[in-house]
């Protein structure tokens, strides 16, 4: 185990071991991210 290596890459590494979906910490305040996409995706059609 490399001690050293751990904390020179805290961020994707570190997102994955606690959380197995990265894109909750994108999205800290919403609870259903397809919700959120679903949106997103909505709001893009009405703009094109």
């Amino acid at each position: 185990m490399t001690t050293s290596a751990e904390p020179v890459r805290p961020g994707p590494l570190a997102a994955r071991s606690v959380l197995p979906a990265p894109r909750l910490l994108r999205l800290p305040g919403v609870y259903r991210p397809q919700e959120d996409t679903a949106l997103l995706a909505a709001a893009i059609a009405d703009l094109a």
